[in-house]
């Protein structure tokens, strides 16, 4: 029972995997989108970030995971990051500590997530992997400015800040699926009231062919002919 109840949850971990690997490749056709196999080391997702020169300009891994929470899943990550040489890495998890909330900043460039957020977050890093990329290679003042920047990534003020972004975020996310539910109740009862209709008209046909006997279809027949003859 034990091996089984280990298979199923391996077995949603990948569909996880697959489901956020194949986002990424919509979401950042630029990018490179690596799905690490099963059985090798490293994360489940390795992005390679590009500008619009195609070049690239830093590295996101991606971990999901459906399971209980882990603490070890952090410590695998971070290790997984330095192989990688990895800028950020994010965590998509299902069941995620309640005071994590929906997003958590762990530190050291480690961020935790549900799902539902997933993208809203890589969207937002992402920006900031560019903003880096060219920052570091503008030779004016370059090392005041990187310094400046890693300051203002290891500080709360850029956590709030992609807070924030996720939080509209997922303001917009809400109102699009309660327009989403709203319009799919409509069509509902449009589809509701066209099917009865088509019911009624049926019920219609059967009525008259229960009067007349098998004459009716002749005698639609015998009208449609005359109409056309008269014409």
């Amino acid at each position: 029972m034990r091996k089984a109840e280990q298979g199923s949850i391996q077995i949603q971990g990948e569909v996880l995997e697959n489901e956020m690997e194949n986002l990424l490749l919509n979401e950042f056709p630029a990018d490179t989108i690596n799905g690490i196999k099963k059985g090798v080391r490293g994360a489940d997702v390795k992005q390679i970030v590009k500008n619009k020169r195609l070049e690239d300009c830093g590295i996101m891994l991606w971990e999901s995971k459906n399971a209980m929470w882990s603490n070890d899943w952090i410590a695998k990550l971070k290790n997984d990051m330095l192989d990688a040489g990895a800028a950020i890495g994010i965590l998509v998890a299902k069941n995620m500590p309640k005071e994590f909330g929906e997003i958590h900043n762990l530190g050291s460039n480690i961020w935790v997530v549900r799902p539902n957020l997933a993208l809203a977050l890589g969207t937002a890093l992402r920006s900031t992997i560019l903003q880096v990329y060219t920052a570091n290679h503008n030779s004016v003042n370059k090392d005041a400015k990187m310094e400046r920047i890693y300051q203002y990534l290891t500080g709360a003020e850029f956590a709030n800040r992609i807070r924030v972004i996720i939080s509209n975020y997922r303001i917009l996310q809400d109102e699009i699926e309660k327009e989403k539910r709203s319009a799919n109740l409509r069509w509902g009862r449009q589809e509701k009231a066209i099917r009865g209709v088509i019911d009624n008209a049926h019920s219609f046909y059967g009525d008259l062919q229960g009067l007349t006997g098998s004459d009716l279809q002749k005698f639609l027949l015998i009208e449609t002919e005359t109409a056309e003859t008269a014409a």
